[in-house]
């Protein structure tokens, strides 16, 4: 296969003198991959990393598979996965854009909860694709524009504003990754298709019903049986992606909207105010009103 060759003078922010923008410690965006952790030793990440080669090549390790990233590829490696940079060669370039587990998550809680569990089995199954050119530039454009709303000042909105860019951006890496690998769409295992099957009914049903009976019996398999193929597609248990959707859908309600927590508590079926208190203090270590504070104060 003929190596891309990338015209890098078209793309003005991969030669930026400034390497790097930030947002807190949140995000960071960088065309100098050397502004940011090398991991030149196996290490488990604890960010989400996207980034895009331009110009020469690195060889990269994900889990215990080797990747020898060249012009034109983008890979992605999520919080959790165990990563090791063996090589970079002088004349590399490309972007790089990292970002906390938390702020990350927030991005991935925005997306349609039918397309989050999906997009991140996904990217956990292909790390690297080699784009066409418009996919990108698509994808360049994206980086563009985060830079320069991370360098405008005073800004009240900046944050929000971030968010939603990155968030288009994620359906567009989404979309093109899932062009990239159409083989797998159409020879799913039949794990996957449970996965899927799973995340769709948990998509419709995760406000009213919490039970790992209920989706089993749904797909028609015993509930350790489901449990334990969700854990192999995912990483997750069936338990841990219903109580995924809830905390998000609870954490999005809290912030989003002025119901009173009682209300909130019903809307998602809890039988009362102070089980869905300690329901949701388990999974995130506060209580609803000390989130809801908090998320108003940080805003």
């Amino acid at each position: 296969m003929t190596e891309m060759v990338i015209e890098v003078e078209k793309y003005p922010i991969v030669l930026n003198p400034q390497k790097y923008k930030l947002l807190g410690t949140d995000l960071v965006i960088t065309n100098d991959i050397t502004t940011v952790p090398i991991y030149r030793h196996a290490t488990k990440i604890e960010t989400f990393i996207t980034y895009t080669c331009l110009r020469g090549c690195c060889k990269i390790y994900i889990g215990f598979n080797e990747y020898i990233i060249k012009p034109g590829m983008q890979v992605i490696i999520s919080p959790g996965e165990i990563f090791q940079s063996i090589e970079i060669s002088n004349d590399y370039l490309g972007m790089h854009l990292e970002m906390s587990q938390k702020f990350s998550g927030e991005i991935l809680s925005l997306l349609k909860l039918r397309i989050a569990a999906p997009f991140m089995v996904s990217t956990k199954e292909r790390h690297c694709i080699l784009m066409q050119e418009e996919e990108l530039n698509c994808i360049m454009e994206y980086y563009a524009i985060l830079w320069k709303k991370l360098s405008t000042e005073n800004n009240e909105f900046q944050r929000d504003i971030l968010i939603s860019f990155l968030l288009t951006m994620f359906y567009e890496i989404y979309n093109i990754y899932e062009k990239h690998n159409p083989a797998c769409k159409n020879r799913k295992s039949r794990k996957e298709a449970i996965f899927l099957e799973f995340t769709g009914i948990l998509n419709d049903s995760y406000k009213t019903e919490r039970c790992l009976d209920y989706y089993a019996s749904k797909l028609s398999v015993t509930p350790k049986h489901l449990s334990g193929v969700i854990k192999a597609v995912s990483g997750k248990t069936a338990g841990e992606w219903i109580d995924y959707f809830v905390v998000f859908e609870a954490k999005y309600l809290l912030v989003s909207t002025k119901k009173s927590i009682r209300e909130i508590a019903g809307e998602l079926h809890f039988s009362n105010q102070s089980f869905f208190g300690k329901y949701f203090k388990h999974h995130t270590g506060i209580s609803p009103k000390e989130y809801r504070r908090n998320e108003i104060e940080a805003s």
